[in-house]
């Protein structure tokens, strides 16, 4: 892809996971332990999936590995939250419902500018350091460049991925392709969008 710089250095630097620590969870200003208030209380880590279990089953260690290191700062156990949109994790975290979120840049980005979170750290997704994003076609289509694509829809992940929706849209549209989002009717120099979220 021939990207702008600052989408390659997005590309580089934030396709991978980043934490985000809510708003309501100010960090210490030093290594001294907090004061035991008495409050004993869960550590909750929010996600956003349409597989609820899936994320669940991949989180939960996570989320009881810190809770066992926090337990001398009153934290009990680890939960995981799971919510189907960015409006309802960024509603959570407002309430101070979740401590840390972990998603990719570009919903990271967007939830920490409408709740004051900070972005803190980044992790590999899946054991992955890097990750890219790929448009392919069936074999039968004769889809062989981008250009074949007009007149016809794509299907990106989910509006709220960096590397399934955000960043090939820009690619498309930095390339002078229209993009809609319907599937019909398509004028020739059309690009319709839809989400698989799959």
């Amino acid at each position: 892809m021939n990207l702008p710089i600052f989408l390659k250095r997005l590309l580089t630097a934030g396709l991978l996971l980043t934490a985000l620590v809510a708003c309501a969870s100010p960090a210490p200003d030093s290594d001294q332990p907090l004061p035991d208030t008495g409050e004993r209380r869960a550590l909750v880590l929010g996600d956003i999936s349409d597989d609820p279990a899936e994320v669940i089953e991949g989180t939960q260690p996570l989320a009881d590995y810190l809770a066992a290191k926090l337990a001398d700062q009153g934290i009990t156990h680890g939960e995981v939250r799971v919510v189907a949109n960015a409006e309802e994790m960024t509603r959570l975290m407002q309430a101070g419902e979740v401590d840390l979120y972990f998603d990719s840049v570009y919903p990271a980005t967007l939830i920490a500018d409408a709740t004051g979170g900070q972005i803190i750290l980044r992790r590999w997704r899946f054991g992955v350091e890097e990750y890219f994003s790929v448009i392919f076609a069936k074999e039968s289509s004769q889809i062989d460049s981008l250009a074949d694509i007009q007149g016809q829809v794509i299907a990106f992940d989910a509006p709220y991925s960096t590397s399934g929706y955000f960043l090939p849209a820009i690619h498309l549209l930095d390339n002078g392709f229209t993009l809609v989002g319907r599937q019909s009717p398509l004028a020739a120099d059309e690009i319709g969008l839809t989400f698989s979220y799959d």
